[in-house]
């Protein structure tokens, strides 16, 4: 069954309150007041809501998504961020209008959700849908703490991400969705899959926008160059950083190998240390991309019998810099015609 807002009961008038409505109250309460006005050929219910992630769950008639509201709204009406799985090409297009609409300043729920249903419904995304908006509702009410259904409680992953201080935030869409990247990373056997990552730490505290991956467990040559170079060096894998702008999840994050040095035009890494991939450029990146996919395809692609990845052990002692893998990126981009325009250093805070 779907879980929906409850209707409060008319029976008897509240006192009213000069207390201050925490986020998930406002929100419930201007859910109730837009459904009465909503459009009536949608379906969208709130199957749950994360409250210590300002996030809603959002079901409708063909699909779901996330919607995650500003921490201290409505003080703060900015930092909307809608999000869905979905892969295919038409939900893609609906997540980055709405997304549009929503970075464009502050934002009433009301605002929202007229956008998300209306886009939804210009694009052909409702299904087949009959009935009213919410025409029904059950007793469990997502934001009620009264209701039988118990609140979620955090896990451990929840727990250790909520501890964590943060070094910087360039917008709270891109910081929220780099949380959620985070812990979907966190759940995952990562190192079972031959990786490990982590936001790079700044005194003590994650950066969420600059994070460092180590590769490891590959097979053939490259593995016994890596037995090599673990020799040399102490290491047994391959480094490298990922780098995240504002823009994240709209544009790519710009990704480099910092060590070891690779022999030229192997393992689709580039004379600089970029990664030669179309994925990461305007002409291949789709938003609902996260770091754990991003990590996945790239030692696929540094790992693959086609790729030949060998190291270059002659410069064991050797690493590559951020301004060669820029420029080296750029080479790679304009020999396979892929467009990476808007795409360069000025993307990314410098903490």
């Amino acid at each position: 069954h779907k879980n929906k807002f409850r209707l409060m009961s008319s029976g008897h008038k509240k006192k009213k309150s000069s207390k201050t409505k925490t986020p998930s109250e406002a929100i419930a309460s201007e859910f109730r007041r837009w459904k009465k006005k909503a459009l009536k050929d949608c379906d969208m219910v709130v199957e749950a809501v994360n409250e210590e992630d300002t996030i809603l769950e959002l079901r409708f008639s063909s699909g779901t998504c996330t919607l995650t509201f500003p921490q201290d709204y409505p003080k703060d009406a900015e930092g909307w961020y809608l999000f869905t799985e979905n892969d295919d090409d038409k939900f893609q297009q609906w997540m980055e209008k709405v997304n549009d609409f929503l970075e464009s300043g502050p934002k009433k729920l009301s605002d929202v959700m007229d956008k998300v249903t209306e886009t939804l419904i210009s694009l052909g995304l409702d299904g087949d849908i009959g009935g009213d908006f919410g025409a029904e509702f059950h007793e469990d009410d997502p934001f009620d703490g009264q209701s039988e259904t118990p609140k979620k409680s955090l896990d451990k992953v929840d727990q250790e991400v909520a501890e964590l201080e943060f070094a910087h935030s360039t917008s709270d869409a891109a910081t929220l969705r780099l949380i959620q990247d985070l812990k979907s990373l966190k759940r995952s056997s990562s190192k079972s899959c031959g990786f490990s990552a982590e936001p790079v730490k700044v005194n003590g505290k994650a950066n969420l926008y600059h994070w460092e991956v180590k590769l490891f467990d590959f097979e053939g040559p490259l593995a016994n160059d890596l037995q090599q170079f673990k020799k040399i060096s102490g290491k047994d894998f391959i480094t490298i950083h990922l780098k995240f702008s504002g823009d994240y999840p709209f544009k790519p994050p710009f990704v480099r190998v910092v060590e070891p040095v690779f022999m030229f035009r192997t393992g689709h890494v580039t004379l600089g240390g970029a990664i030669c991939m179309e994925l990461l450029t305007n002409s291949g990146w789709k938003p609902f991309n996260d770091i754990e996919q991003i990590i996945v395809q790239i030692r696929a692609e540094i790992g693959s019998p086609d790729g030949g990845a060998r190291l270059d052990l002659n410069q064991s002692s050797s690493a590559y810099n951020e301004s060669q893998a820029w420029e080296a990126f750029y080479r790679a981009a304009g020999n396979h015609g892929w467009d990476v325009k808007g795409l360069g250093p000025q993307m990314f805070p410098k903490i």
